[in-house]
């Protein structure tokens, strides 16, 4: 069974505020799209690019959003990860309760809830208009095509951790969903690599370990770069496939082993059949009655030596016109019936004739007919009784003439 790779990888989309309201406090409450579906693009710190898919069922998932309720809300993305650590200096605000939800079947939708005095003042400004999600996932290595845009990997298991929030241009996901503060902010931006991010917005390089990602193989885990982990993960494939085609080879090997014992075991079994007296005398009386029976139709010339008794049934027909040209595709039961039906009739025809030509020559040239042992077993080899022979009293043992009696 293959091995898979499972990739955790961090990744911040972006969206835009909706219409900024002040609470009763002076806090600063906006709906915004915070990400969507689709298939969005990374820029690494090495220069590659990377398209990722995220599925409807993956960004829509109840756990995933479930994940946003009340999440902080940051200046910009921070270098680490938000937890009960390091909240206390970072968070500016924070996601209201669990209001995230699908919005329009293509993005999530939440309200932010802004509590920062410098952070409210920012927004109030417009230095402070989009919001990029910070959040971890499962990545799947494999190329593809979703509604018609080209990825190289999909997002799955999407966790969130924080929502920041940075100027324009600052975001991943698209201009649908851009952060929109009002109308002061147009709708459509292009979007920015890691270094025009880090120029419009002066966000402090991150350091190299966010660019890191958590593999799993054989339930170890281990933080490489995503080329290693490519790099990894086409190993591991390589080999599984190498593993398969062994694994194949050696299944064909054993079919082959296994037919050659069977048939070795056959053999064994064959020669010891054979070295039996009681199976030779079978296996001779009946090659013995074969050939008395195939004799006669294929005539004592013919060259048997050596055939099979297939083959010599075979001939037989074949001299008497039976079973056709397709006679050698029949099954052995089908030749031997066919041979002792056929035959049998064969040799009856002929010895009508035979005695039909006996009865009006009174002789039939089948042999011999001084045959010496034919005449004391008190037969011929055509089936005739021998002549009456008289008996002459030899000359020495004849009367002379001049005796006289007693």
């Amino acid at each position: 069974m293959p091995i898979r790779v499972r990739v955790t990888v961090t990744r911040y989309d972006a969206a835009r505020l909706g219409n900024v309201k002040k609470t009763s406090q002076g806090f600063l409450r906006a709906p915004a799209r915070v990400t969507r579906t689709g298939v969005l693009t990374y820029h690494r710190a090495d220069g590659t690019v990377v398209r990722e898919l995220r599925r409807p069922d993956s960004v829509f998932a109840a756990d995933s959003l479930a994940t946003l309720a009340d999440a902080p809300v940051t200046d910009l993305h921070p270098r680490d990860m938000l937890s009960p650590s390091n909240a206390k200096q970072l968070a500016v605000g924070h996601v209201s309760g669990a209001s995230a939800r699908a919005d329009a079947g293509k993005f999530v939708e939440a309200q932010l809830v802004i509590t920062d005095g410098p952070m409210i003042a920012a927004i109030e400004a417009g230095d402070r208009s989009e919001v990029s999600c910070g959040y971890t996932c499962d990545l799947l290595h494999g190329a593809g095509v979703f509604q018609g845009e080209h990825y190289d990997a999909e997002q799955k298991n999407i966790i969130y951790n924080h929502v920041g929030i940075g100027p324009r241009n600052w975001g991943r996901a698209g201009a649908e969903v851009a952060l929109r503060l009002d109308s002061k902010t147009p709708d459509d931006f292009a979007l920015g690599t890691d270094a025009a991010r880090a120029v419009l917005t002066d966000e402090p390089k991150r350091d190299s370990h966010m660019d890191l990602v958590t593999i799993r193989i054989d339930g170890i885990e281990a933080q490489v770069s995503p080329t290693a982990a490519q790099v990894m993960q086409r190993t591991l494939d390589a080999r599984d496939t190498a593993v398969r085609d062994a694994a194949a080879k050696l299944v064909e090997l054993q079919k082959r082993f296994d037919t050659q014992h069977a048939e070795l075991d056959a053999t064994k079994t064959q020669l010891a059949q054979a070295a039996d007296p009681k199976r030779f005398d079978t296996a001779l009386r009946e090659r013995l009655d074969l050939l008395d029976r195939a004799r006669p139709v294929l005539g004592r010339d013919a060259k048997l030596d050596g055939k099979s008794p297939r083959e010599i049934k075979e001939l037989a027909l074949e001299k008497m016109k039976a079973g056709g040209k397709l006679l050698s595709e029949r099954s052995d039961s089908y030749v031997d019936a066919l041979f002792d039906m056929t035959v049998d009739k064969w040799l009856a025809d002929n010895k009508q004739t035979h005695n039909r030509g006996s009865d009006q020559t009174h002789h039939v040239d089948s042999g011999d007919d001084n045959d010496v042992h034919a005449i004391l077993d008190g037969r011929r080899n055509d089936g005739r009784e021998p002549p009456k022979r008289e008996y002459q009293t030899p000359p020495w043992r004849s009367k002379l003439a001049s005796s006289r009696s007693k």
